[in-house]
This record gives C-alpha cells, sequence and structure tokens, in this order.
C-alpha cells in the first residue's frame, strides 16, 4: 500500500474511533474494553496515536465534539463521520499540519 492510500486508511480507522466514543457504552466495562482496544490501536503505530490526536484537535475545531452532538439516529454516526473524512480530503496535510504546528507553538 502506498503511503497516501495508508495515510488515508489510518484517518478513516481514527475518525471511526471518535464517532465510537462519541456513542455512550451500554456499562463500565464496555466502556474500558473498548478504551482498551484504543489504546491497542495507538500502539500499534505511531502514526496512529498521532493522527488520532489531530482528528481531535479537528473535530474539536469544527464545533462536532461528541458532548456536543447527538446520536440517536443511526445515518447520523455516517453523516459525522463522512463531514471529518471531508474536512481531511478538503484540507488534507495541510489542515493536519497546521494543526499540529499550532500545537506545537501553543497556538488553537
Amino acid at each position: 500500500m502506498n503511503q497516501k492510500a495508508e495515510l488515508a486508511r489510518i484517518q478513516q480507522q481514527a475518525a471511526e474511533w471518535l464517532i465510537r466514543f462519541s456513542e455512550p457504552e451500554e456499562d463500565e466495562a464496555a466502556d474500558v474494553a473498548r478504551a482498551a482496544e484504543c489504546q491497542r490501536w495507538c500502539e500499534q503505530d505511531a502514526r496512529h496515536e498521532r493522527v488520532y490526536h489531530q482528528m481531535q484537535q479537528l473535530w474539536s475545531s469544527a464545533a462536532l465534539t461528541p458532548a456536543t452532538t447527538q446520536r440517536k439516529v443511526r445515518p447520523q454516526r455516517f453523516l459525522s463521520l463522512a463531514l471529518v473524512l471531508g474536512l481531511v480530503g478538503m484540507h488534507g496535510a495541510t489542515a493536519l499540519s497546521l494543526l499540529v504546528s499550532g500545537s506545537a507553538h501553543g497556538n488553537r
């Protein structure tokens, strides 16, 4: 897989993790299991954790924080995922690099 395709795959997975965390689990054990699964994913490749945190910043900057969005209807999940991936697609590496450079300099 080429680097561009690999980065796109990682970005999609990171966006899916954000959406999973925006949906409440049925119980605490399921929540702990989900967090552990995400941690394992982040540890598989250094890019996973970096892109996940970049996606969190992008998600927040788009005012789509999981705490403020409603997840009662399943199609909304896919709309949110499409929006996040669309923002990444529109702005690509430029948006992500701005987020990283902004956070490196203490800007938000």
